[in-house]
């Protein structure tokens, strides 16, 4: 939608609309539905969407998953899109409908209604958060335990954003929950599993940020000692884990503070050859476009003498980039959370920053460096005073 003029174009897509659905064929209730997901983003007045919602909740019960589905993308992206003002003005008339269809028999289905309801509780203050927890969290916990990998990815996220919702309420519920979580992670170890363990780690150093130190250090031990197992000896050249054990170990750092050293000798060595790993894999990436071609023939000529130079003309613009910006900022924390605690892995630390500094084309990238070199120089400070 280029141009969205709702005293305009609203009238004439909800005429449009209203006759999509009237046929029979399940095909015209789904397009209707997606184009109404998108609606929320240009409309200003939060109460203009209330015959919209009116309409697309008569939806989530329809007989086709398609069109439940529909439904559920709806109401998540407009609630993605007026954060806020959509939860205060319909999160008790929609949430119960959509929690209804936990129970739905098709797993996609399943799986977006979470997200859903992962978008209708996300920044809701901890009162309502409290008020819609006895309905959320044992369905939730079910699903992580018993829905297939789809579900459960969805699931585990879902209970993250229903944690920080509740924030230091949500601490009488956390062992039980970890507990499930932490089996996922343990259990979860084939190849196609990658992701839903990724979020595993997400959900558990998210959550244990919510619930603070003391009732997190009481499994801290076993989660740190099975992510640098999984870190060591399960992690591909492609793999979504990756970010997640990078942003796991910054949340465990955050939680633990200084009691957060005596784990680095067995954590330290392995994450920063992580991030060597992630520089080679992006500094040897091949692509097939002309414009790398031509680059190619340039950087040949130089000779042997500039080899090494060749790296300066990567452009750094991709997912590689977004994972070495995540261990940049890593490092980092550790050296701002634990000091002179860091003081062993400064030289190492110090040499690829200064690699990267000197390599990376990416602004940001670099922009990372040159504070994350200054943190250093902060630990070894701290170190001699």
């Amino acid at each position: 939608i280029l141009f969205f003029d709702q005293s305009i174009t609203l009238p004439i897509l909800s005429g449009l609309l209203v006759e999509m659905v009237k046929t029979s064929d399940w095909r015209y209730k789904y397009s209707a539905l997606m184009a109404l997901s998108q609606v929320g983003e240009y409309i200003d007045d939060v109460t203009e969407l209330d015959p919209i919602m009116v309409f697309v909740i008569e939806f989530t019960h329809n007989e086709h998953p398609k069109v439940r589905y529909a439904s559920l993308h709806a109401i998540g992206q407009v609630a993605d899109d007026k954060k806020a003002a959509f939860q205060e003005r319909y999160l008790h008339i929609i949430l119960p409908k959509v929690l209804d269809l936990l129970n739905d028999s098709v797993p996609h289905v399943v799986s977006h209604c979470l997200a859903a309801i992962t978008n209708l509780i996300e920044q809701m203050p901890k009162d309502k958060g409290m008020q819609y927890i006895d309905s959320l969290y044992e369905p939730t916990l079910h699903l992580i335990q018993n829905g297939i990998s789809l579900v459960r990815e969805s699931a585990v996220t879902t209970l993250s954003v229903l944690a920080a919702a509740c924030e230091e309420l949500f601490v009488p519920y956390w062992a039980r929950a970890a507990e499930i979580v932490y089996e996922i992670l343990k259990g979860a170890t084939k190849r196609e599993y990658k992701q839903l363990r990724g979020q595993a780690i997400e959900c558990l150093t998210v959550t244990g940020l919510v619930v603070g130190k003391q009732e997190f250090a009481k499994i801290a031990p076993k989660i740190i000692e099975l992510m640098g197992e999984i870190q060591k000896n399960h992690v591909d050249d492609i793999d979504p884990q990756k970010s997640y054990l990078l942003l796991g170990w910054e949340r465990i750092c955050q939680i633990l503070g200084q009691d957060f050293v005596p784990f680095l000798e067995g954590i330290v060595p392995s994450t920063l050859q992580l991030i060597e790993h992630i520089i080679q894999e992006e500094t040897n990436k091949k692509t097939d476009t002309n414009e790398d071609k031509e680059k190619a023939e340039v950087m040949n000529s130089l000779g042997e003498e500039a080899r090494d130079k060749r790296e300066l003309f990567h452009q750094v613009n991709t997912a590689h980039s977004e994972e070495i910006h995540i261990s940049v900022d890593l490092l980092k924390v550790f050296a701002l959370e634990l000091k002179e605690g860091y003081i062993p892995y400064v030289e190492r630390t110090s040499e690829l920053l200064v690699y990267l500094l000197d390599k990376s084309s990416n602004e940001n990238v670099r922009t990372a460096v040159a504070e994350c070199l200054a943190s250093m120089i902060g630990v070894i400070k701290s170190s001699s005073v």
